[in-house]
């Protein structure tokens, strides 16, 4: 069985997962003490149940967990860089607006993923990966169901095993990777500098690649781990590595998803949660309203204004990218493998190349050629420009800002409208391992 696809055939091979995820989220945050007190909502307290007979129905769990991670990483990312700014009234979500997270800051560090939390939702999606291919890579192909590949079970589970690790690496300035044992125990992991947490996910991706290969029937798996290695090695700048992971994506139309819902708050399509036509609690950033290239409006970047002021002063403006509370989130496609290749061409000194590539992005998006100057320095701006159009609201701008040590506006030390003064930008950005790992990891120093 082929869990997941691309495009709208996605959308019907996950049905499974809203009632799994929903019935395994009860008691997930109450009176926690360290990351994996926290019970992860893919492990079911009944062992028998975690069998390889039911591997479908786990897979399908920790897809919904990354799907919700997926959600609050994209809005935590948002608001932290230019893509969206905080236009509620409540002081303690304007510490990712202000650029400025303290250690201590309970809403990253302990809170859900339909509550702006990132921390525990990114490793929980991780560790249920991770978990259910434990279970897999232990059994034996009799064991899991009559017409279900365990290697295709596995290479989807990797994939997404390598995505979570790229959350934790793009977001925090060192994260840990502990594990949940069978017993109840933790196996408590060591800090990893986002370095270290991206070679992780090399690691994942390699995996999920050969066993895509060797199923020989997922090849929406073998894309998407393809895409996220070429990104993860992107983010350690091997720039050839990424180009030749890139280009193994020829599919124009490929497209893998995190599918949403209406149904429970944590199934729902988190941008679009928190900016609609009903109401904006994170609004679309300056930068990006109204977005044009050479006087034409770029339907890649789509805004408009709502036609009121926040309590806080913000003009309040509304993304039209994800019209519903169901509207899938690009995770891999093929636009981003291209933009990949662009960025290492012109890093290996060939931008005509890099142009070509802007080129057929702008005609796919009905825009006009590019027309400015042809120069190394200039064309990896553009290309960098470009992914912050063509990847909006997809949880790429923050690594972006990082990695490229971008800055920002409002710049560093500028008043905050709310209060107090914007921290820092670039390569500082990233959020640090919050307190309460630090405080109940042996592993780490308190």
């Amino acid at each position: 069985m082929k869990l997941s696809q691309s495009n709208t055939t996605a959308r019907r091979s996950r049905q499974g997962i809203l009632l799994f995820g929903a019935a395994l989220l009860l008691g997930a945050l109450a009176a926690c003490d360290s990351l994996l007190d926290v019970p992860v909502p893919s492990r079911i307290p009944a062992g028998p149940l975690e069998t390889p007979a039911n591997a479908v129905l786990l897979t399908n769990g920790a897809i919904g967990d990354f799907d919700c991670a997926l959600g609050s990483f994209i809005i935590v990312g948002g608001e932290l860089t230019d893509e969206l700014e905080d236009a509620t009234e409540t002081a303690a979500r304007w510490v990712y607006d202000k650029r400025s997270v303290p250690t201590d800051q309970q809403l990253y560090a302990i809170a859900d993923c339909d509550d702006e939390g990132t921390y525990i939702p990114s490793n929980r999606a991780r560790e249920s990966a991770d978990n259910v291919l434990r279970i897999l890579e232990n059994a034996t192909d009799a064991e899991v169901p009559t017409g279900v590949s365990r290697d295709s079970l596995i290479a989807t589970l990797a994939a997404y095993a390598g995505y979570a690790r790229i959350q934790l690496g793009e977001m925090f300035c060192s994260s840990v990777i502990s594990t949940l044992n069978p017993d109840g125990s933790i196996t408590y992991g060591t800090e990893l500098t986002p370095q270290q947490m991206f070679q992780s996910a090399d690691s994942s991706f390699t995996l999920a690649i050969t066993t895509a290969q060797s199923s020989g029937n997922n090849e929406d798996a073998l894309e998407m781990a393809y895409i996220g290695r070429a990104r993860s090695e992107l983010d350690q700048g091997l720039w050839d590595a990424a180009k030749a992971d890139a280009g193994q994506v020829t599919d124009v139309n490929y497209d893998h998803v995190s599918t949403a819902s209406g149904t429970i708050p944590r199934r729902e399509n988190r941008v679009w949660s928190e900016n609609n036509g009903s109401g904006i609690a994170s609004s679309v950033g300056p930068r990006y309203q109204g977005m044009t290239y050479d006087g034409v409006a770029d339907p890649r970047v789509p805004t408009a204004a709502f036609g009121q002021t926040s309590e806080s002063g913000v003009h309040e403006w509304e993304q039209l990218k994800y019209p519903d509370v169901s509207t899938s989130i690009p995770v891999a496609k093929w636009s981003e493998a291209q933009l990949i290749i662009a960025e290492a061409d012109v890093r290996d000194g060939d931008p005509a190349s890099a142009i070509t590539i802007i080129n057929t992005l702008h005609a796919r998006a009905g825009l006009p050629p590019y027309i400015g100057a042809t120069d190394q320095a200039s064309v990896l701006a553009q290309v960098i420009e470009e992914r912050s159009r063509e990847l909006f609201l997809e949880g790429q701008r923050l690594y972006d800002v990082i990695r490229n040590n971008l800055s920002l506006d409002p710049a560093q030390g500028s008043p905050y409208r709310n209060g107090g003064q914007y921290g820092p930008a670039g390569a500082q950005l990233c959020l640090k391992l919050p307190d309460i790992e630090r405080a109940n990891n042996p592993n780490l120093s308190h």
